[in-house]
């Protein structure tokens, strides 16, 4: 390299943790600062850098292995579940006809782009050996071959999927009964149109919102000091952050289906969905945000994050977001609840008073 432009006037100052203190938030602090004057005629002179130094110590190694496994297995457990609540929701439907044709086609079709987004996007592995994301040079290896845990990881979903798509195909096919029956456009087809002009908008308005703070994020760091550097994963491309706020609308998946029973009547929204369905889905979409919270309480961060289950990448987490999902949801679910509950006992009514 050319000599004349060396610069050896740089101090770089590194305060190391105590050995003692195992969970501090890194290894040590410091800062990389130019001992030039400050001065427009020097190019070489840079404002001061502040820099953290991670790293773990072998029994943090051996307790984030263990976590991880344990994540993986809730991967699976969130994964496997919506497989069985949608089972026990298609025999409901073909059990009681009525209960097909009043639940929602907008919130069936917001699961089923909720499953195929991690479809498209790439996972990491489940069953690969945590060892070798730490230490690649120890003598650890893994049994399962990737296209096998990728499979594994994917197999579940592809299932929900599936199941999702044969429930949108019962409603649809109740409701066209209906309408052949009455030889006009059923109330629940007229409700659910309602619904989707409600519902689309807000959709529509996340995904152009997501869109503008990808924009934004995207120019500030190319505006960036070229010194700085990026010790990590890089940042969520846009079809991540896509995927991520897709991710809210899918934690509101009981949404058009309580909008739908406000707009229907009693007797229409009486028992569409059964609890196994609402209830179930709502503790699968709070609880990677339970976990974050608790998981936050032992995380020791790196270099290369240790995430599987509730990854920050493609979704909303964070102190905010992980009290606003889930109450969000439990609200939903208590109003779909109650709204069966009433359009049940509103024929027992109307009974009565005749």
């Amino acid at each position: 390299y050319n000599s004349s432009t060396t610069d050896c006037q740089i101090l770089i100052t590194v305060y190391l943790a105590s050995l003692m203190d195992r969970k501090a938030q890194g290894h040590g602090r410091g800062a990389i600062s130019s001992l030039r004057n400050k001065t427009a005629a020097d190019p070489l002179f840079f404002e001061k850098v502040d820099i953290m130094l991670y790293g773990m110590y072998s029994e943090q190694i051996s307790e984030s292995i263990s976590r991880m496994d344990f994540e993986s297995i809730l991967l699976v457990v969130s994964t496997t579940l919506p497989c069985v609540f949608t089972v026990l929701q298609i025999f409901h439907a073909k059990r009681r006809s009525e209960a097909a044709a009043a639940t929602s086609v907008t919130m069936l079709v917001v699961l089923a782009l909720g499953y195929v987004a991690p479809l498209v996007v790439s996972s990491e592995a489940l069953f690969l050996s945590r060892r070798r994301q730490y230490a690649p040079l120890l003598p650890f290896r893994s049994y399962v071959p990737y296209e096998l845990s990728q499979a594994m990881l994917r197999a579940p979903t592809l299932i929900a999927l599936l199941l999702q798509l044969r429930l949108i195909q019962l409603a649809l096919s109740a409701r066209k009964a209906d309408a052949e029956q009455s030889k006009a456009e059923s109330s629940a087809s007229r409700a659910e149109r309602r619904a989707l002009w409600l519902c689309a908008p807000l959709y529509l308005i996340g995904g152009a919102l997501t869109i503008v703070v990808h924009v934004v994020n995207a120019l500030r760091a190319a505006r960036e000091n070229s010194l700085t550097v990026r010790i990590g994963p890089e940042p969520a491309t846009l079809w991540e952050d896509l995927v991520s706020s897709a991710g809210l609308a899918q934690d509101a998946f009981l949404l058009p289906q309580v909008v739908m029973n406000a707009l229907s009547p009693g007797g229409v929204r009486a028992g569409a969905l059964t609890p196994w369905f609402y209830i179930g889905g709502t503790v699968v979409r709070a609880m990677p945000h339970v976990y974050d919270v608790i998981r936050a309480q032992g995380y020791v961060p790196s270099s290369r994050p240790s995430i599987v289950f509730a990854s920050p990448r493609y979704d909303r987490y964070g102190v905010a977001w992980d009290v606003i999902v889930p109450c969000t949801a439990i609200v939903l679910a208590a109003l779909v609840f109650l709204q069966q509950r009433v359009g049940s006992a509103a024929p027992l009514f109307r009974s009565r008073r005749r």
